[in-house]
């Protein structure tokens, strides 16, 4: 037993000695873990206090008294740069606070004797870390109140440098509108109708595939023209380009050929330059001083009008339909006009006051939006700025006022001009349409009243009676006398039918105001009804004669024939033998030739007059082979039907049969 209780001593011993030193470690590791937690503490205080600082530092580069200095690109990547550092460090202050709020919940619960020890160092920290919080909290107030400084400056900035720029381009805009605007609009009159012809004539090359040479050759040949020539052929235009629209007088003619060619001769070039292509500006943009680089030399609004002078793929040289000027615009800003819409002077001057006041609207609701925008706004620098963004209002509301009077004056002076344009077209196609109706009426009431004296004096001459008693009555050369006196009084009166229906034709396709022509398209028809009825006239009255004339020279004719046949024949030689002998190797008779040959056959037994008679029935305008041979060949006509054989021999090869009547 007493072994046993030594053992059990010994065993005490060892367990007390295992015991302290297990107290003395656990000691050692709670003092091990307060000093890390300790120093982890102070680490993340030393952070947040960097972090701040950081910030601070960040701070520097958005300095309260160069703001104005920087501009709102510099500014907006100052402000990202100090947001994400001011959020870096709101997350690293969450983040400290928690981790000391955990340890002073740790040494609250801790019951050795380090609690008092590590309460005051965390309360050392906490101090530390509160000091942090207030200068961050500082810092931010002040980022924030820099931010709205500069917002403020900046609004105000934006909208002085506004003010000024729309008062240069309103200026800008009053200036280019001032031929629109004066009480002289002649010159600018004159540009809108060379603008018509060149649209007009651009579109006719376009539908008619022509080129601005072919339409120059139609003018002098392709030669130089005198002015002259060149507004004769303006006053042309209506039929060349088929648009009754485009009817000018000869003054209007004049000034555009004084506009095209100034030095008086119109040479290719100049109509080559007029007829240049058109473009029109879709979306505004800048106009520059150089095809590459160079500097802007100032803006064109959407809806001008430009004329291509050299053509390029970046920049294109065009002249500004609004004032003429040169210079190189952005091929992506335009686009190629329609020949009947391509704006002119007046209509790029309207465009460039329309996006002067379209500019001047947009900045005005700017301010107004931002003026909303700000009305919350009750403390900082922006509650400065909402009395001068009033003042601002104000004067932009000046400057629209100013440019949407000039807008309206604009558009009420292009509308007059245009009015004014219509209406000189409309008394030119007025003249030109009674000038037209009376060159038709004249030309065919001439010619109806000649026919008319014709057909008149041939009924007068006429004698009465049948066809019977004027044959036996008249010679042969007088009844010819008597139809040749009505052929052509005939023939007056188809060609004055013929006149006065290519006149009513004319006035069917007349390109212009056709309710000008109903009184001349009445008189033409009351033209025609006379020709007509002269016509009816004149064959009641001519009837017999004719018809004593057919009887006598058909017998004269075959009487004739059979005498010229009958000597021919005893002549021995063909008809065309005797025609190669009389024309003596040319391609027709004379009559006087062929008097001469008929005197010279054997025993003809025909007068002068028969001769003279069949001369004309068969060579009215001189005497052929074929007409030659009709008055020498014989014609039998076929009484039964026969054989034709190959040879003379009866029973040679049948060739076909010859039917009854065939000649």
């Amino acid at each position: 037993a007493d072994a046993c209780s030594k053992d059990l001593s010994a065993l005490q011993k060892r367990l007390d000695v295992g015991a302290a030193k297990l107290a003395e470690l656990k000691k050692d590791t709670v003092e091990r873990k307060r000093k890390t937690q300790m120093q982890v503490s102070g680490e993340k205080v030393a952070k947040v206090e960097a972090a701040v600082q950081k910030l601070a530092d960040t701070m520097t580069k958005f300095p309260d008294d160069k703001l104005g200095d920087l501009d709102q690109n510099q500014a907006r990547a100052v402000c990202e740069e100090i947001g994400e550092v001011e959020a870096q460090a709101q997350a690293v202050v969450a983040d400290a606070r928690k981790f000391l709020a955990q340890r002073a919940q740790d040494a609250k619960n801790s019951g050795d004797a380090s609690r008092g020890s590590m309460t005051a160092d965390l309360a050392k920290f906490q101090t530390r870390l509160t000091q942090c919080q207030v200068e961050l909290a500082k810092l931010s107030k002040q980022c924030t109140e820099r931010e709205q400084r500069f917002v403020a400056q900046k609004l105000v900035q934006d909208a002085n440098a506004n003010i000024k720029m729309l008062r240069d381009e309103v200026e800008l805009a009053t200036a280019v509108a001032q031929p629109l605007l004066a009480d002289d609009k002649s010159q600018l009159l004159a540009l809108a109708h060379a603008h018509a012809v060149a649209c007009a004539l651009l579109g006719h090359m376009r539908a008619s595939g022509s080129s601005s040479g072919e339409l120059f050759n139609g003018i002098a040949g392709g030669k130089p023209c005198s002015s002259d020539a060149f507004v004769a052929w303006l006053g042309k235009l209506a039929e060349t380009t088929g648009d009754g629209g485009m009817r000018l007088s000869e003054e209007r003619a004049a000034e555009v050929a004084k506009l095209i060619a100034p030095k008086g001769q119109v040479k290719l070039a100049d109509l080559q330059r007029f007829l240049c292509e058109r473009y029109v500006c879709a979306d505004a943009s800048e106009a520059w001083s150089a095809q590459d680089g160079g500097k802007t030399v100032g803006k064109i609004e959407a809806g001008e009008g430009l004329e291509l002078l050299a053509p390029g793929e970046g920049r294109a040289q065009f002249a500004l339909a609004r004032n003429g000027e040169k210079v190189w615009i952005s091929m992506d800003a335009v686009q190629a006009a329609a020949a009947s819409s391509a704006p002119g002077r007046v209509e790029s001057i309207e465009a460039f006051v329309r996006g002067v006041h379209q500019r001047c609207t947009e900045a005005s609701q700017n301010v107004d939006q931002k003026t909303v925008e700000l009305a919350h706004v009750k403390t900082g620098p922006l509650v400065e700025v909402k009395t001068k963004l009033q003042e601002i209002r104000a004067l932009l509301s000046q400057e629209r006022a100013n440019v949407d009077a000039l807008k309206k004056r604009a558009a009420a002076a292009r509308a007059s001009l245009s009015q004014q344009r219509k209406q000189e077209l409309l008394q030119a196609q007025e003249r030109a349409c009674k000038a037209f109706a009376a060159k038709c009426v004249t030309e065919c009431t001439s010619a109806t009243e000649a026919a008319e004296a014709k057909a008149q004096k041939v009924v007068d001459s006429t004698k009465a009676g049948g066809a019977d008693k004027l044959q036996k009555e008249l010679s042969i050369s007088a009844l010819q006398g008597l139809k040749a006196a009505a052929d052509e009084a005939l023939l007056g009166v188809a060609n004055a039918k013929s006149t006065v229906a290519r006149a009513q034709e004319a006035h069917e396709n007349y390109k212009g105001p056709r309710n000008l022509l109903l009184e001349s398209r009445v008189e033409l028809t009351k033209l025609a009804s006379r020709a007509t009825t002269a016509e009816r006239k004149l064959r009641s009255a001519t009837e017999a004669v004719q018809a004593a004339y057919a009887q006598a020279a058909k017998a004269a004719t075959m009487q004739a024939r059979a005498a010229l046949r009958a000597a021919a024949r005893k002549c021995g030689r063909t008809a065309d033998e005797l025609f190669d002998e009389v024309a003596g190797g040319g391609a027709e008779i004379s009559e006087a030739k062929f008097s001469a040959f008929v005197k010279g056959l054997p025993d003809h037994g025909l007068s002068v007059e028969q001769v003279k008679l069949v001369f004309h029935e068969f060579g009215k305008h001189g005497l052929r082979k074929p007409g030659f041979a009709k008055v020498l060949q014989e014609f039998c006509m076929c009484e039964k039907i026969s054989e034709i054989t190959s040879e003379l021999d009866p029973t040679s090869g049948q060739l076909r049969k010859i039917e009854k009547g065939e000649l």
